[in-house]
């Protein structure tokens, strides 16, 4: 599973994704206190990764490239994230994994 993939799962549902919004949810926080065998599943399955390629996926990561995805296979949170509101929490939330599976 891409890294991209985990974070569009993560998304939830349209329901979840407002709930994140509107509280200011931080997805890893969310993911680790919730989630923890899914946070760790990806923790090792991206430390079996050769760092360099790692480096390559996780950075190549944007706001954009997720709004594209989401546009063709989550046209319902791309409605939503496709805000100032969404936007600003979507690239906080993309740095946010970025800085947890690189770290």
């Amino acid at each position: 599973m891409k890294i991209e993939d985990l974070f569009i799962k993560s998304l939830g549902s349209v329901d979840k994704l407002r709930w994140y919004l509107d509280n200011n949810i931080n997805l890893v926080a969310y993911l680790n206190a919730m989630k923890p065998q899914l946070m760790f599943l990806a923790t090792m399955t991206t430390s079996l990764i050769p760092k360099n390629k790692l480096v390559a996926e996780v950075g190549g990561i944007d706001y954009q490239r997720i709004l594209k995805i989401l546009v063709k296979e989550r046209n319902d949170l791309y409605k939503i994230l496709n805000t100032e509101r969404g936007v600003v929490w979507l690239q906080r939330e993309i740095n946010s994994f970025k800085n947890y599976f690189l770290k």
